[in-house]
């Protein structure tokens, strides 16, 4: 069965240096708070991420691993720009189906194929949604990558006080609850706030 290694991701955070907390720190809120300001630049930063990640996992020496995670990145970058609907679209059924097949797998406890199905169910109509819905769901994805990196990035701090992190990490390893419920209220917090200042600006400019 596929899952997600929550552990084995804090941990790895956690040893991360001081400075990558605070690039994910201020990256998260840009995210969080600009997303519709700059849709374009951060749409082609997620897929830059993506075609990194992708280019890196072909099994190859680590130099051509690395100069396939640039192509990868900067062609995926750059398709993202030319086609940006599309882009949203796929971006928020990936992230929709993502998350359905984690909650289906692991609360519904079925098999992987029945997950995937789901999974891929909800990507398509998360997918179709954002031809109709652009500007919100940009507002959403944004929303939602911000505070995992707005969190990565508090993971790093509090690590900094090893008393502190010991409670903390028990909390987002044990409850199943707390990590969700974070990334849940980031998400929320940050659409509501780009979606208000989107409506200000239409009032302002209606009126």
């Amino acid at each position: 069965m596929i899952t997600l290694n929550v552990p084995f991701i804090v941990d790895e955070l956690a040893r991360q240096e001081i400075v990558v907390g605070g690039f994910l720190l201020a990256t998260g809120l840009l995210f969080m708070l600009m997303g519709l300001r700059l849709s374009r630049m951060l749409v082609a930063l997620s897929y830059g991420v993506i075609g990194f990640v992708l280019g890196c996992s072909v099994p190859a020496p680590d130099e051509a691993r690395i100069a396939a995670g640039m192509i990868t990145a900067l062609g995926l970058a750059g398709a993202s720009v030319c086609v940006v609907r599309p882009a949203v679209a796929v971006l928020a059924g990936s992230w929709a189906g993502f998350v359905t097949f984690l909650l289906v797998s692991r609360l519904a406890a079925v098999d992987d194929p029945i997950a995937l199905a789901v999974g891929g169910v909800v990507f398509l109509a998360a997918a179709s949604i954002t031809y109709v819905m652009l500007q919100e769901i940009i507002a959403l994805v944004t929303s939602l990558e911000g505070t995992l990196l707005f969190l990565g990035g508090l993971i790093i701090l509090m690590n900094q006080s090893p008393v502190f992190w010991t409670h903390m990490r028990n909390l987002l390893v044990s409850n199943a609850v707390f990590g969700p419920f974070l990334v849940l209220a980031g998400t929320v917090i940050g659409y509501y706030t780009q979606v208000a200042e989107q409506q200000k600006k239409s009032a302002g400019r209606s009126g």
